[in-house]
């Protein structure tokens, strides 16, 4: 350091000059940094600080530069260098040497209000407006370089106000509703003049507001005086519309009082020829449910003795086969004792040994080498089997395992119904279901695999599609037709209660 202070002193002017330096030096590397000091004041030009020479002693070396928030700086340096430093603390090592000078620019976001212009109208009325311009600084070398930028902004302002009151008419200005947008596009339009103007290209113009307006006073009277005669003329017409809106109503309502005496009128006599007419209908159909359940019953009836007398022929059959079986046990006992007597004799005539069969010997020729007594044994042997073999008179009875002949029994019964119509379905060669419908009902019935023994499940679909099951007692020997007359019977009983 003291070889440093020593040249610098051999190099000056004089020693008493260069010690001056040096304390300057010393006091400016010691007095408090610039963002400890207060905000700076941008006396230039409005936006910009004036010029100041950045500090490069020996004691600072190159210098040092510190950018407070919401500004940047300008430096200027040898040989035409320019730079521009934003928020932050820099050292100078890039400057060239020599004396360099700095600008601090405002770079906050500003509102300016502009004086009121008073102009003309298109349609020659006089509007005044007061305008409030936001900005903030786009180009800072260009505001550095700027005399006086915010007189600029003021001139150019006024001037688009000027031309945009010329431009429009007075309603459209003061705000109409029903003129356009109103005021914001009044403020728009003044917005876009502004951004298009040449002179302002170091300021960026962020928004305008119209902060105040005022309307030519004889526009105003006018307006008022019309206002109030627009106000009489409603409020009058207003009023003869409510005259002639309740004198229309009462009318309406007299008319609709003749019309719904008319239509009461009307809906008596319908109804008491309809009260008749289902009256009557009521009747005929009870009749029928009567008739229809007299004939249910009596097929009932008729079924029910068919039942009692195939019951009484099955028990006299089966009485007959018991009465035949036991002819036939004691047949074979004398057939039996004949056959004893027979071997009896055979042994004791020698003959016995002549009966047994050799695979060798024919079987025809047994016959013609047996004893005569043989002989009478086996003959008496066949009419014991053309006796046994006498027919059993019993009563024929449905083979189950035929499908097709069950399926024609079947239709045979159901087509005996009177009024009902069916359809039979059958699957894999068997009976699996069938629908009956009769009168507005509708019978599902859906038989098992193993049917006519297993029990078909029926339910009874009524007329506004309402289902109920029916329970019926089945048996094997029992048919659809006997479960649908089940069903009907069960219907008819039903309406008549």
């Amino acid at each position: 350091m003291v070889e440093m202070y020593d040249r610098d002193v051999n190099e000056g002017e004089g020693t008493g000059v260069s010690l001056k330096g040096i304390a300057a030096s010393v006091e400016r590397e010691l007095a408090p940094r610039r963002e400890e000091r207060e905000y700076p004041e941008f006396t230039f030009n409005g936006l910009a600080t004036p010029p100041e020479e950045v500090d490069r002693s020996l004691l600072s070396l190159f210098g040092q530069l510190t950018v407070l928030p919401g500004t940047c700086a300008v430096l200027t340096g040898r040989g035409g260098f320019q730079k521009v430093f934003h928020p932050g603390t820099y050292s100078l090592f890039e400057v060239p040497l020599g004396r360099a000078m700095v600008q601090v620019v405002n770079m906050a976001s500003q509102t300016r209000e502009m004086p009121p212009v008073t102009a003309l109208s298109a349609d020659k009325w006089n509007v005044t407006l007061k305008v409030a311009v936001d900005f903030r600084v786009r180009d800072p070398v260009e505001i550095a370089a700027s005399l006086n930028p915010l007189e600029t902004l003021d001139t150019v302002a006024t001037s688009c106000v000027l031309a945009q009151i010329e431009s429009m008419f007075h309603d459209a200005l003061t705000g109409r509703p029903d003129e356009e947008a109103g005021v914001d596009e009044v403020a728009r339009q003044i917005l876009e003049r502004l951004r298009g103007k040449p002179s302002l290209r170091g300021l960026q113009i962020i928004n305008v507001t119209i902060a105040q307006r005022k309307s030519d006073e004889r526009r105003i009277k006018i307006v008022q005086d019309a206002a109030v005669e627009e106000t009489r003329i409603l409020e009058e017409s207003k009023l003869q519309q409510q005259r002639d809106a309740a004198q229309l109503v009462d009318l309406t309502a007299q008319k609709k009082i003749a019309r719904h005496a008319q239509e009461v009128a009307l809906i008596e006599a319908e109804t008491a020829r309809r009260r008749m007419e289902e009256e009557e209908r009521l009747k005929i159909a009870q009749a029928q449910l009567e008739a229809e359940a007299a004939e249910i019953r009596r097929a009932q009836e008729e079924w029910q003795a068919e039942l009692t007398r195939r019951e009484e022929e099955w028990r006299t059959a089966k009485e007959l086969e018991i009465l035949q079986t036991k002819s036939q046990h004691e047949e074979r006992l004398e057939a039996i004792k004949g056959i004893a007597q027979t071997t009896a004799e055979a042994a004791k005539s020698g003959t016995l040994g002549s009966l047994s069969v050799s695979p060798r010997r024919r079987p025809e020729t047994l016959i013609s080498e047996a004893e005569p007594v043989v002989e009478q044994g086996i003959q008496a042997l066949r009419s014991f089997q053309e006796r046994v073999s006498t027919r059993t008179y019993l009563p024929a009875r449905l083979d189950h395992q035929d499908p097709y002949q069950r399926l024609r029994l079947e239709e045979q019964r159901l087509a005996k119904i009177k009024g009902a119509e069916f359809e039979v379905i059958l699957r894999s060669g068997r009976i699996a279901a069938a629908t009956v419908s009769y009168r507005g009902y509708k019978l599902k019935i859906e038989c098992p695999p193993e049917y006519p023994e297993g029990a078909p499940s029926t339910t009874i679909v009524g007329s506004e599609g309402e289902e109920k099951p029916l329970e019926f007692a089945w048996d094997e020997s029992c048919y659809l037709s006997d479960v649908v007359r089940e069903a009907l019977l069960q219907l008819a009983v039903g309406v008549s209660e």
